[in-house]
C-alpha cells in the first residue's frame, strides 16, 4: 500500500466509490484511459483523410472504448497497443486540424493559429508556454496525497476573470517558457517518476491547449511508467466539432477531475 492508498479519506465509502478508478490508476492497479484508447485500432489514414471522416471514425470507435473501459475496469487486462493508428492517434490529429479554424472554446474564434496571422481571446498562435512545474501541495487531498500532484502551469487564457488565484501567468501570454509536445511529456514522466500521484495540466483554462496536451499524452502511451492524466480547470464547455454541435476529441484520451 502506498501513502495515497494510505490516506484516511478513503475510509470513507463514498470517496472511494466515487474515485475508485482514479485511484487505481495514480496506484497502477490499471491504466490510464489514454493507454487504453492506444490499443483501439483504426485502419484510416489520418493524414489523408478529412476532417469529417475523423469525426465519423470517432465516433465509430468511443463506443468501443467505453466497452473496452469497463471490461478492463472489472478486471481485465490491458490488450497491446495497437500495431498502427489509433483512437489515442485521431484525438491528436483532431486537435490539431481544429487549431487551424480554432474551435477549442465557447468563444468559438475560428482563427487560424496554425499560421498565427490573427489571435483569438485566448491570444496565443500554435505555441503552447508553460509557467512551472512541481509537486503541488495545495490541491484537495486525494490529488495531492503526500507526495504532491504533478501540476504543469499553462500560460495565457482566454476568460478574464478578475478573481483569477493564477493572474500573475493566465493573463500574461509572454509569461515562461515555450514548451513542445514531447518536452510536457518528458515532464510529465518526471513528475511521475518523482512520486507525484497524478499530472494535473492547469492555468488559465487549458483546453486552449488542447492540441499540446493530446500530443504529449499520445506520446507517453508507449512502454514506460502509466501516468494518470487529468485536464484541471474552470472548465466551461467542451472543444465542438466545426460546423455541427459541440463535440470533444478528448473523450478517450484523458478524463476530467475528479474522473481520472
Amino acid at each position: 500500500m502506498s501513502d495515497l492508498d494510505s490516506l484516511r479519506i478513503w475510509d470513507d465509502p463514498r470517496v472511494r466509490s466515487a474515485l475508485s478508478w482514479y485511484l487505481d490508476v495514480a496506484e497502477n492497479r490499471r491504466p490510464a484511459k489514454f493507454r487504453i484508447a492506444a490499443t483501439i485500432a483504426t485502419r484510416l489514414d489520418l493524414s489523408k483523410s478529412s476532417e469529417d471522416a475523423l469525426w465519423a471514425e470517432l465516433d465509430r470507435l468511443t463506443p468501443i472504448f467505453l466497452g473496452r473501459w469497463r471490461v478492463i475496469r472489472a478486471g481485465a487486462s490491458l490488450p497491446p497497443a495497437a500495431e498502427g493508428p489509433s483512437l489515442l492517434e485521431i484525438a491528436r490529429e483532431l486537435a490539431y486540424r481544429m487549431l487551424s479554424h480554432c474551435n477549442f472554446c465557447p468563444w468559438d474564434c475560428r482563427v487560424d493559429r496554425v499560421t498565427g496571422a490573427k489571435l483569438g481571446a485566448c491570444k496565443l498562435a500554435s505555441g503552447s508556454r508553460v509557467s512551472s512545474h512541481f509537486h503541488h501541495t495545495g490541491e484537495e487531498l486525494f490529488y495531492r496525497g503526500t507526495q504532491g500532484s504533478g501540476t504543469i502551469f499553462f500560460t495565457s487564457c482566454n476568460m478574464r476573470c478578475a478573481f483569477c488565484q493564477n493572474g500573475d501567468i493566465s493573463t500574461d501570454k509572454d509569461n515562461g517558457e515555450e514548451t513542445d509536445p514531447r518536452t510536457l511529456a518528458a515532464i510529465a514522466w518526471m513528475l511521475r517518476r518523482e512520486g507525484c500521484h497524478n499530472i494535473n495540466w492547469v492555468g488559465g483554462e487549458v483546453v486552449i491547449h488542447l492540441h499540446a496536451i493530446v500530443d504529449a499524452i499520445a506520446l507517453r502511451a508507449g512502454p514506460r511508467p502509466t501516468v494518470s492524466s487529468s485536464l484541471t480547470s474552470y472548465r466551461m464547455r467542451p472543444p465542438m466539432r466545426a460546423g455541427s454541435t459541440r463535440r470533444s476529441c478528448g473523450t478517450a484520451t484523458s478524463s476530467s477531475r475528479p474522473r481520472a
